[in-house]
């Protein structure tokens, strides 16, 4: 490990980083997975379009942390839209 205060500080930012960007990622993944169960299990509409909206706001944070870039939200977004609308 380097003696340099500034790459230690560096090193701390980024292993603070990851975790941060490991919380966001698995959460927007387990809430994507939900929806995709809840689309096999018949469950109502009702349910699922509040799992929709959960997921919608978790993938706008991640966005506006910078875990995701914008684009990217974006078509996580839409590709689950596009689900949704072949089901209902």
């Amino acid at each position: 490990m380097a003696k340099n205060f500034s790459v230690i500080k560096k090193h701390q930012i980024g292993l603070r980083n990851q975790s941060r960007n490991k919380y966001y990622k698995s959460r927007v993944k387990t809430t994507l997975k939900r929806i995709n169960d809840s689309l096999n299990d018949k469950e109502t509409e009702v349910d699922t379009k509040k799992l929709i909206a959960r997921a919608y706001s978790y993938i706008d944070k991640a966005v506006r942390q910078g875990v995701f870039a914008k684009n990217q939200g974006s078509r996580k977004k839409t590709k689950n839209y596009e689900k949704i609308q072949q089901k209902f």
